[in-house]
């Protein structure tokens, strides 16, 4: 029994580095979703939406940059969700193959 979980501690050590390797990415991008959608001009936007008389040009243009920086922050989120996804699913097929190749070098 302890020698069964020395090799899954030997195995799961060597895959652990892609795991964490996704993990790190989906963070990441999310702090650059966050971070896209903190540098809009909120401070400018608030202050002149009200005023579509004065400003309507410049309320329209604004208005757009922030439906393509929401779309662009939510984009930013989903790939960062997907690739940092695969890095781990990479990671559990690897620790299933090395216990399957395990398995059948201790039949053999």
């Amino acid at each position: 029994m302890n020698d069964n979980n020395q090799e899954n501690k030997t195995i799961q050590s060597g895959t652990e580095f892609m795991t964490v390797i996704g993990i790190v990415i989906m963070v990441l991008g999310f702090i650059m979703a966050v971070s896209y959608v903190y540098i809009f001009d909120w401070e400018t936007y608030n202050s002149i939406k009200d005023l579509s008389l004065t400003y309507e040009n410049e309320i329209e243009m604004m208005t757009n940059e922030k439906y393509n920086m929401f779309i662009t922050a939510g984009l930013i989120a989903y790939a960062s969700v997907i690739v940092g996804s695969f890095f781990i699913a990479v990671d559990r097929i690897a620790l299933t193959l090395k216990k399957i190749l395990i398995s059948i070098d201790k039949k053999q």
